[in-house]
């Protein structure tokens, strides 16, 4: 089975937040909701994601910075951001979505979600991965 049949396949019948799989295997997966789950996979696991397929449920312009920032191969999403599309387009990354809207919205559909917001105007995936721990930390309190 190609690893994005096996990716979707995954992350509907587990109800997963995100699937990442290479070479047929599921490398990691979690149901953990907002950016945490890319961010995590990003930073323990970066050269393992390296070429991976990856399927996630909601993908805005930070976690569009992420998958681009680990040279991952390719990306399915049922959300895609207008913001990611920008970014993705000039990459490497070879994507599908389900749906695209114009900005990710924030859990309670009021406003654009905060990692959306601090992901503006950043162009360096390193400085992301630092403001989103500061944001993860700061919402952990």
């Amino acid at each position: 089975m190609k690893d994005l049949e096996l990716a979707k396949r995954q992350i509907d019948e587990m109800n997963s937040a995100i699937v990442i799989v290479k070479d047929g295997t599921i490398i990691y997966e979690s149901k953990a909701k907002g950016i945490t789950p890319l961010y995590t996979a990003y930073t323990t696991m970066k050269k393992a994601i390296e070429g991976a397929t990856v399927v996630d449920r909601v993908t805005g312009r930070a976690a569009a910075m992420l998958g681009i920032g680990a040279n991952i191969k390719q990306l399915h999403t049922k959300l895609l951001s207008e913001r990611a599309i920008e970014l993705l387009e000039a990459s490497n990354v070879s994507y599908t979505y389900d749906v695209l809207t114009p900005y990710i919205k924030n859990r309670n559909k009021t406003d654009t979600c905060p990692v959306e917001k601090l992901s503006k105007g950043v162009t360096d995936v390193e400085v992301l991965v630092e403001k989103i721990k500061d944001f993860l930390e700061e919402m952990s309190k």
